[in-house]
């Protein structure tokens, strides 16, 4: 299992990191892909595609549209698009209420975070950075959680929802979000921000690991193991992108209200 989620990793790094690197269209077409293989999971697990290829197809275009428009910067096309990728279902002949709020609420929680990563890379001076900066926290938090929790991990945090989170994996998974977070910056050697940037590392890995933990109970609501098969070793694109989804949104917002936080990445 660990041979195929590196292979994985290693294959789709580079083609990940160039999009960053490069920026627009690059890094928008990445995301838009992530995000149209993450909607069709949605609609998969929720059991939505019993309306009919024509719902899932509907839901896909609004979804395009909106990244489409957002691209371009036309957000009252982009809100009116994702608007009538969400309203599509409920006209659903063969829809389930619950079904149906569970559905609404994964899609909006899709759209939010891809339009969050667009602005995110789109801010000046450094979205690159900042981008770069954020996956490299999650991801750290991650490994760090997956590596030492099979190891060592034996007190299950919550075993009806996530069997595999431990204890100890979160912990390890926070030291090498605040390691890697502080590491990998240019601004290591100034004292000044070394807190403020291991805080900021270790609020962001926390979202990630309640992402995962709300894309665990999503799936184990539905009774399902892994959103998808498209990555091996890793299972779907919300597998590996659950904790992105929480924190993106929630970084974009901290950067607005607290504009002082961005010189953690000048």
């Amino acid at each position: 299992m660990l041979a195929k989620r590196t292979l994985s990793a290693l294959i789709l790094a580079p083609p990940f990191v160039a999009s960053i690197w490069f920026g627009y269209p690059y890094f928008n077409i990445f995301i838009c892909v992530l995000g149209m293989v993450s909607v069709t999971e949605v609609v998969l697990i929720t059991n939505y595609q019993e309306g009919g290829k024509a719902t899932t197809i509907s839901i896909l275009v609004g979804f395009i549209s909106g990244m489409c428009f957002i691209s371009f910067g036309d957000y009252e096309l982009s809100l009116a698009s994702f608007i009538f990728g969400g309203i599509i279902p409920i006209f659903s002949s063969k829809r389930n209420v619950i079904n149906l709020l569970w559905m609404e609420f994964s899609y909006l929680y899709v759209v939010i975070a891809c339009v969050s990563l667009i602005e995110l890379r789109d801010l000046s001076e450094i979205g690159r950075q900042a981008i770069i900066w954020l996956f490299a926290v999650v991801w750290a938090n991650d490994i760090g959680a997956y590596i030492i929790g099979r190891k060592f991990g034996s007190a299950r945090i919550t075993p009806q929802i996530s069997p595999g989170k431990t204890w100890i994996g979160t912990f390890a998974g926070l030291f090498f979000a605040a390691l890697v977070g502080w590491g990998i910056m240019p601004t290591f050697f100034k004292h000044e921000i070394i807190i403020t940037l291991i805080h900021f590392s270790v609020i962001i890995a926390i979202g990630a690991q309640i992402g995962d933990f709300l894309e665990s109970y999503f799936k184990r609501h539905f009774g399902v193991k892994d959103s998808g098969t498209i990555i091996p070793g890793h299972g779907g694109v919300l597998d590996r992108s659950d904790g992105i989804l929480l924190t993106a949104p929630f970084m974009l917002f901290a950067l607005i209200l607290n504009p002082e936080l961005t010189m953690l990445w000048k």
